[in-house]
């Protein structure tokens, strides 16, 4: 196949481009097809199928013809050169075959639109090229392009509403932009297929055969309100660009995606893109597919308000520079994630953290919906660098920050790292988690520097921060810094069974001010030697106290044969494992009782019944556990009877702040689920329009081995039927979605009027109060960004002590992703300044809020210090009281914020307060 191609330049010839620059082609001003036909300009039906034409259309081409119902076809090795703003109409059926489309003196032209009454064929190894809108398909057109190459055009192909692909649909095509002119169409984002309100399309042929298409250097599909396929496609080079963005602005919709398989031989589906697919409010299912190379996340969903399905299945993620799957502020009905490979041994960027899944503050749609993540294979790569200091990596295998729900079973995890940069690895983290499985993961590495530039980096197998009620069962660590640790108070009611700590410094590890709950008889192990000789072992950090021991302590059968304990572990206190007297063996099993748990923990029965320790003596410890107990004691009646000090203690509480603010934190996480009514009408109608889309699926299919064209066409008047179906289901799925968000929006402005109600009267009430507040509010916003004020808020409070702060630092924490957070040092010692009862200075401060300046003003003058720390526990300034009945503070160069006053008589009498500095 040749073409004829004229090249010109306009500035050489020094003239106007206009016809006259091609004057062996046909000029074509205007005019429709009959009219051309009969002035020669165009061949007639007959000599234009066999005989090539070179033609130039300075303005547009009508295609129609109500005399011929016949395709009107291009020969091969036709060449048609449209000058500036030209366009093509097409109002019958057009056939493109190997022909190439120019642009008249490099200058952009308008493109072809193709409208209800047409079908554009665009076949055999076309070319069109420099047009703003190449081809754009209008409601109830139809269409195939096939085996043709797209040059550095704007948009290649933008259909809208009812289009039908037919033939071989939209295959075997190129859509190269690496020397596309940005300037020359004034479009924001170029894509190179834009797909809106179709009721399904495919984009590659189904049977997976022949020649891919190929985008290069594009924006690849942009669908909106569309349930779209993809097969035997990929796409390559375009750093800073996406390759699939997805979008549900009225409902849900569906998108299913193959590859080429999961193994580095096979072709790369989705390669060096900032982003690989982006979906919001889809049902999305990927499988066999090969990503390497992104800036960002090779899948993203965040912010799909409406519930959706996810299958993501036997894929490959590779060289990922951040996360390769990320899911946030989403609300998923089913999950599943399984047989992926996720291999992270990309060395180019520094000091980010680096996810395999990430999966943030996401909610289930149903009370029985469980997210499965399951046989997945993380691969943690070694790092090099000429400067190990100030190269640093974080890397999780599967993180988990304010979820439910999820089944987290069978992963494998291998860290494979030696070298001297510091590196912080976590098989599976959950920080705010809560009610999660994990079950038969394993974690292998090869220990790692157990201290270095950064003391605060480890290797964890499993890492579980301010996370409650987890089942964790059969996981097995081996040759880690740290096998499984747990970090803060909310780790309490934490089911740990039948797990196996092999050969790690440290087998379990529980960080200062963690309660884990009481293990009963969990016949875990303690296994192996460190290849620096000695037995791994348990580690109970800082200095729990016996309230710590008593509300964490394991319950172990030492005649049971089946169980291996280490018996002394490195604690500063003993008791923390207990013979639990019982001679039974229990059954080995993998899977949670049918039994819950206690609902009841032994931290929340201490508080009650008046022994809980607070941390620290930090009071805020006391007042979020007694949120925890009234939660449980609301939720199960039978465990308040009559004149109990259970009943006491709820009565207390059921009208005051600790009743109010739990109440707010329920109907929070609640907040997603759908009314029972609803939740019947919108399984039928998913499952309505997934059977819909299996039939269109299968004439599709039939579509594309039809061997002639009468069969293509009772192909197409089936599909035509199918799709209106589809619409009519599609038009309801949009009013379930408009009731699912009014009946969310309901529960929100409910949930924020009952908290304006709410006087909170402490720091800790007032933390978790905001954070509720603001997380309703994005909510109705309908935005997944806090907005600038918010994350102000939100930082303010995740930067304080979590001890003193209460539960709502760790909201606040979890809401902006960051743990990275020293309690220990942002609350150094407090305990030893606390105010005695009855034992206090009497002062004041004015003013307060203060600017430049504020005065601290003693009853009395007082011999003794005073200490002003700000909220992370830092000393900001310490003075000598020498007899002094004011003392005045030069507060200008300080940053606004809270900051705490003590002052510590020689006598000992104290006076504890708080100066809020505004600027």
């Amino acid at each position: 196949m040749t073409f004829s191609v004229l090249f010109t330049s306009n500035a050489l010839i020094g003239q106007a481009c206009d016809c006259s620059l091609y004057p062996t082609y046909k000029c074509i001003s205007f005019g429709t097809l009959p009219d051309l036909i009969a002035s020669g300009d165009l061949l007639d039906y007959a000599q234009a199928e066999t005989q090539p034409q070179n033609i130039v259309v300075e303005s547009f081409i009508n295609f129609q013809d109500a005399g011929n119902s016949e395709p009107y076809k291009f020969a091969p090795g036709s060449n048609v050169v449209m000058l500036e703003n030209a366009a093509l109409d097409i109002r019958k059926e057009v056939i493109f075959d190997a022909t190439y489309f120019f642009s008249g003196c490099n200058k952009p032209w308008t493109g072809i639109n193709v409208y209800n009454s047409g079908t554009l064929r665009v076949t055999n190894g076309s070319v069109i090229e420099n047009a703003c809108h190449a081809i754009k398909l209008n409601p109830f057109s139809k269409v195939e392009v096939s085996s043709t190459i797209f040059l550095d055009n704007g948009i290649c192909i933008e259909a809208t509403g009812n289009v039908q692909t037919i033939g071989e649909g939209i295959a075997h095509n190129t859509f190269n932009g690496f020397d596309y002119i940005a300037s020359q169409c004034n479009l924001n984002v170029r894509w190179a297929i834009i797909l809106n309100d179709v009721p399904q399309i495919t984009i590659g042929n189904l049977s997976g055969t022949g020649a891919p298409n190929r985008f290069i250097a594009y924006n690849g599909i942009s669908a909106d309100n569309t349930n779209l396929e993809v097969f035997n496609t990929m796409f390559e080079d375009l750093p800073s660009g996406t390759g699939i963005r997805l979008r549900g602005t009225g409902g849900v919709y569906s998108a299913q995606i193959s590859g080429f398989g999961n193994a580095p031989s096979d072709p790369v589906f989705i390669k060096n893109y900032s982003i690989g697919v982006s979906s919001q409010n889809y049902n999305l299912t990927i499988q066999d597919a090969y990503f390497n190379g992104a800036g960002m996340q090779q899948i993203s969903i965040n912010n799909g308000q409406l519930p959706t399905r996810l299958v993501l299945t036997k894929n490959r993620f590779d060289q990922f520079e951040q996360d390769a799957v990320t899911v946030s502020l989403s609300t998923l009905r089913e999950v599943n994630v399984a047989e992926n490979e996720f291999y992270d041994d990309n060395s180019s960027v520094q000091g980010l953290e680096k996810t395999g899944i990430r999966w943030s503050n996401n909610q289930m749609a149903t009370p029985a919906a469980t997210g499965i993540i399951r046989e997945n294979l993380f691969y943690d790569e070694a790092k090099t660098s000429s400067d190990p200091v100030f190269f640093q990596f974080t890397s999780i295998g599967v993180y988990v920050n304010g979820a439910s729900q999820l089944g987290i079973k069978k992963n494998y995890f291998y860290q494979n790292y030696d070298s001297d940069i510091d590196h912080n690895f976590s098989g599976i983290q959950l920080n705010n988690a809560s009610e999660n499985e994990l079950v038969e993961n394993s974690t292998t590495g090869n220990h790692g520097p157990l201290t270095a530039t950064n003391p605060g980096f480890a290797y964890h197998g499993i890492q579980l921060r301010e996370s409650p009620k987890n089942f964790l069962s059969c996981n097995q660590s081996q040759n880690l810094n740290r096998g499984i640790a747990f970090h803060g108070p909310a780790c309490d009611k934490t089911n740990f069974v039948q797990n196996i700590m092999e050969d790690n410094h440290t087998g379990l590890y529980l960080a200062p001010g963690t309660i884990m709950g009481v293990q009963a008889i969990r016949e875990n192990k303690w296994e192996g030697d460190l290849p620096t000789g000695g037995i791994a072992e348990a580690h109970f950090d800082g200095t729990p106290g016996l309230g710590l021991l008593q509300m964490s302590l394991f319950q172990i059968n030492s005649s049971n044969t089946n169980s291996s304990f280490w018996a002394t572990p490195r604690i500063p206190a003993s008791g923390w494992f207990l013979f639990a007297g019982t001679q039974v063996a229990l059954a080995y099993s993998c899977l949670q009782d049918a039994e819950p748990f206690p609902p009841k923990s032994e931290a929340e029965s201490m508080l009650i019944g008046g022994g809980f320790e607070n941390y620290k003596d930090y009071p805020a410890s006391g007042w979020e556990m007694s949120l925890s107990a009234f939660g449980v004691l609301a939720e199960y009646p039978e465990l308040r009877p009559a004149n109990s000090p259970e009943e006491s203690f709820y009565e207390t509480h059921i009208s005051g702040n600790v009743g109010k603010l739990q109440r707010a934190r329920m109907t929070w996480d609640d907040i997603a689920l759908f009314s029972t009514s609803l939740e019947a009408g919108w399984a039928s109608n998913t499952a309505d329009i997934d059977q819909k889309l299996g039939a269109i699926k299968t004439e599709t299919l039939a579509m594309e081995a039809a061997s002639t064209p009468a069969e293509q066409v009772q192909i197409a008047a089936t599909l035509e039927a199918l799709k209106t179906e589809l619409e009519s289901l599609l038009q309801t799925n949009q009013s379930l979605s408009a009731q699912y968000q009014s009946d969310v929006s309901a529960k929100a402005n409910d949930l924020a009027a009952d908290l304006a109600e709410i006087n909170a009267t402490e720091d800790w009430e007032n933390n978790l109060k905001t954070v509720l507040q603001l997380s309703v509010e994005r909510l109705l916003a309908g935005t997944g960004e806090w907005t600038t004020t918010q994350q102000t808020t939100l930082e303010s409070i995740a930067d304080q002590c979590r001890h003193e702060g209460g539960i709502g630092v760790v909201l606040a924490r979890s809401a902006i992703e960051k743990f990275d957070y020293d309690d220990e040092a942002m609350c150094p010692g407090w305990v030893d300044e606390r105010t005695a009862p009855g034992a206090a200075l009497n002062a004041s401060i004015f003013p307060n809020p203060a600017n430049t300046v504020c005065r601290i003003s003693f009853k009395e003058p007082v011999r003794g210090t005073l200490h002003i720390r700000n909220m992370q526990g830092l000393m900001v300034q310490s003075l000598t009281l020498a007899d002094v009945p004011t003392v005045t503070i030069n507060t200008e160069k300080w940053p606004a914020g809270l900051y705490v006053v003590s002052a510590i008589a020689d006598s000992g009498v104290r006076f504890t307060s708080k100066i809020a500095i505004s600027h």
